[in-house]
């Protein structure tokens, strides 16, 4: 692709191909038609005519394909909104504007009470993030690296799927590599902040006295 336009790099970044990643090819059930740049916007996909999994029906070794995929994409057209905040896509949809969307777990509840919406769990293969301030400017403690490696090892990370994820989201990893991969070596992971129990806490505070101008107080 940048042969086309050397030496213009500025062509380049303006080229149909970059503005409307065309140039990443597509294997998905939909095709890219239109976007709206920025945080907030919407894209429009087409369906793929040549999706290619129609074409591997009844050798795929997925369990679940059968003849589901036969005659897919099945809609002709989708559109995505882009939504950067939360509480705006929830209150749209509580308006009807949607057909469907990814809320978090505190709404969940109010969700499942509603006649008009049916909430399904999804399995997915994804790691997601949740993130806290361990910036130098945030706390003291916070610009040594074992000071970080203090408070990350008694973040129990299993109570936060339970409690503050309402047991709707988990189980909690350490890795970016999901433990099912065949690339997952259990004998290389430091997993901080899951199975928390007192002789981490204890490793913790000593980690903290060993640091300059900090002490930890027994309560």
């Amino acid at each position: 692709l940048y042969e086309k336009y050397i030496p213009d790099a500025q062509a380049l970044r303006q080229s149909p191909e970059i503005q409307q990643y065309m140039w990443t090819g597509n294997l998905g059930p939909y095709e890219l038609s239109s976007t709206t740049p920025g945080e907030a916007g919407d894209a429009i996909f087409e369906r793929n005519d040549d999706y290619y999994m129609r074409d591997h029906v009844e050798e795929s070794n997925v369990q679940v394909m059968d003849d589901g995929f036969a005659e897919a994409p099945y809609f002709e057209r989708l559109l995505r909104d882009r939504e950067p905040e939360q509480a705006t896509l929830n209150e749209r949809w509580r308006a009807g504007d949607g057909d469907r969307y990814v809320p978090d777990t505190d709404i969940i509840e109010e969700l499942q009470q509603r006649d008009d919406t049916t909430v399904a769990e999804e399995l997915s293969p994804f790691i997601s993030m949740m993130f806290f301030n361990q910036r130098a400017n945030g706390h003291p403690m916070l610009k040594s690296a074992e000071g970080r490696i203090a408070i990350n090892s008694i973040v129990d990370k299993q109570v936060i799927v339970e409690d503050v994820k309402r047991g709707l989201e988990g189980p909690p990893a350490a890795t970016y590599q999901p433990r099912w991969s065949q690339f997952y070596d259990d004998s290389l992971v430091t997993a901080r902040g899951i199975g928390v129990e007192n002789a981490d806490i204890r490793a913790a505070r000593d980690r903290i006295r060993e640091l300059d101008g900090f002490s930890v107080e027994e309560v």
